[in-house]
């Protein structure tokens, strides 16, 4: 019997990084996405191992893990584009209200794939949102992916929190901060593997103004 994490569709990594301080504990305040969920409808994604690990120079401090609810959209019927403005028409309405955030997934081509981004709502089937760089072409019809979104506002809960360890010097020999962990380490089984419904992100935020990286390896069970 395998020993590694089992998808049925291909395993991905989340990546984001991140360095605006936030003492906050309730969700609120600056939370970097690192990882969002299937936006698949009564599907989930399993989370298996998280690292965190700084970008230079760190006091001692926090970092904080927390769990935000979202919910995935509704079919894509198409996604066209002005310079950086794209325009998503759903299959059905979408219920959602202009400042709602929006990740995007699995479009091609990739410029249409956004995380947390704040929509304008055009009509009860469209919204539009802004994409980092113009893409060359109309969204492929065969690859239009999905979406989900939070409110301007999300929910978000805290999960975990890791403590930070001071670094004044990193060098060859005082390695900068880092922390691994992992669904296949005894000490994380009470934390991972974690399923995330669909929408759902992992989010992170750090006590002080230090740089961070947090690389999430997970995928999609259904």
């Amino acid at each position: 019997m395998s020993t590694q994490a089992q998808y049925t569709t291909n395993a991905r990594v989340g990546k984001v990084s991140f360095n605006t301080a936030n003492t906050g504990r309730d969700g609120t305040g600056a939370l970097a996405v690192a990882f969002t969920a299937t936006p698949t409808k009564r599907a989930v994604s399993r989370i298996d191992r998280v690292v965190l690990e700084a970008s230079g120079v760190t006091t001692a401090g926090m970092l904080r893990l927390f769990i935000t609810k979202g919910t995935p959209g509704e079919v894509i019927s198409s996604i066209t584009f002005a310079t950086t403005t794209a325009t998503v028409t759903t299959s059905q309405a979408h219920g959602r209200k202009t400042g709602d955030k929006v990740t995007v997934q699995n479009v091609l081509p990739d410029e249409y794939n956004v995380v947390d981004v704040a929509i304008t709502v055009v009509s009860p089937t469209t919204f539009t949102y802004t994409m980092g760089s113009t893409p060359q072409n109309n969204a492929l019809t065969s690859d239009l992916g999905g979406y989900s979104t939070t409110p301007a506002t999300p929910d978000s809960q805290l999960w975990r929190e890791v403590d930070v360890t001071a670094v004044p010097t990193p060098s060859a020999t005082q390695k900068v901060f880092a922390n691994s962990m992992a669904s296949t380490q005894g000490q994380d089984t009470a934390y991972l593997p974690m399923l995330l419904p669909a929408g759902w992100s992992l989010r992170v935020a750090t006590h002080n103004a230090e740089g961070f990286n947090a690389i999430v390896n997970g995928g999609d069970t259904a």
